[in-house]
């Protein structure tokens, strides 16, 4: 991990994940003014070059990525394009005491599949398994091999609407 010193003036967002995918949400960051703090595993990670703070740590490390948070304080912490740092900052966001978009056990169901099948349950919704209209599904379905949630999100609601046709 790499401390360096940020202002307390500036607001700060802290962004999971610092790969290719990542670098159009910080550049927008540092457009609007923030100040960015990057968390990423891979500490050759292309988005570090735009970081005012570099954090080699995991971004699926809940507890770290709080501890993190801590010391820098950020005003937001948000991810881009990948599943598994969603539950991270939404959890991050609600151990701050911030109003995130996602509450943590929202973010669960949208990226843990059996969570997703449990919540649709609980709502009364129709869930899928005829292998016939799956087969025709698949080409909708956006979710890639790379866990990309944007991409996925994006067209859920397709794949809601699709599923519950007659």
């Amino acid at each position: 991990m790499e401390k360096t010193k940020v202002s307390e003036k500036q607001k700060k967002m802290m962004i999971l994940g610092a790969s290719a995918l990542q670098v159009p949400a910080i550049k927008k960051a540092k457009e609007l003014g923030y100040q960015i703090i990057l968390v990423d595993y891979d500490e050759t990670a292309v988005g570090f070059e735009l970081a005012d703070v570099k954090l080699v740590v995991s971004t699926l490390d809940q507890e770290e990525v709080y501890r993190q948070a801590l010391l820098y304080q950020p005003d937001v912490v948000i991810t881009s394009t990948s599943d598994g740092p969603v539950r991270t900052a939404a959890y991050v966001n609600e151990r701050l005491g911030k109003r995130p978009d996602l509450s943590y056990e929202n973010a669960c169901c949208a990226t843990i599949k059996s969570k997703m099948r449990d919540r649709l349950r609980e709502c009364s919704r129709t869930i899928v398994a005829r292998p016939e209209k799956l087969q025709r599904l698949f080409s909708l379905l956006c979710k890639t091999e790379s866990n990309r949630f944007a991409m996925s999100v994006t067209h859920i609601w397709i794949l809601m609407a699709f599923a519950l046709s007659p």
